[in-house]
């Protein structure tokens, strides 16, 4: 793995603070969903085409 020289490039491969915040609120969010025993309202954070299956199943 190569790692970033110079500032540019070290920022270049991060999202912006705003974003990552916002991406770490929405999986608290989803997860406590998993948490509270409420899997429809967990699903509904999904696209409508979203497939579920068990990895374990799948074989």
């Amino acid at each position: 793995m190569s790692h970033p020289t110079t500032p540019d490039q070290a920022t270049a491969s991060f999202a912006p603070a705003d974003l990552y915040a916002e991406v770490q609120q929405f999986y608290a969010r989803q997860m406590g969903l998993l948490d509270d025993g409420r899997p429809d309202d967990w699903a509904d954070t999904f696209t409508t085409d979203a497939v579920f299956a068990e990895a374990s199943r799948l074989a």
